[in-house]
């Protein structure tokens, strides 16, 4: 009845809470005071058919200009963003034991 989130929507939630979860991880490493972490990432496809994932940060709290930047910096390394970026292969197979 479509009234749940869909793949893709999962794929994008995936995405997002990495992000904030490195960020929040490295903020607090560094010992920034960090209040707020958000993102919010949406998926679409271009004319050519690649995908792409728009996200969107938001961070607020006590810090620079420049630790904002790292912050980005780092997000952009987050492992789900990784595994994302990478070259993927999926193997599939049937289970004939079920």
């Amino acid at each position: 009845k479509d009234k749940s989130p869909s793949p893709g929507d999962y794929l994008c939630g995936s995405l997002a809470a990495c992000k904030v979860i490195t960020l929040r991880m490295y903020a607090n490493r560094k010992g920034w005071s960090v209040d707020l972490i958000k993102a919010r990432v949406e998926l679409t496809k271009t004319d050519d058919g690649r995908n792409v994932f728009l996200c969107d940060l938001a961070i607020q709290g006590d810090i620079t200009a420049d630790q904002k930047k790292r912050m980005l910096e780092i997000s952009r390394v987050c492992p789900i963003q990784k595994l994302l970026s990478s070259s993927t292969e999926i193997i599939t197979v049937l289970n004939q034991s079920v």
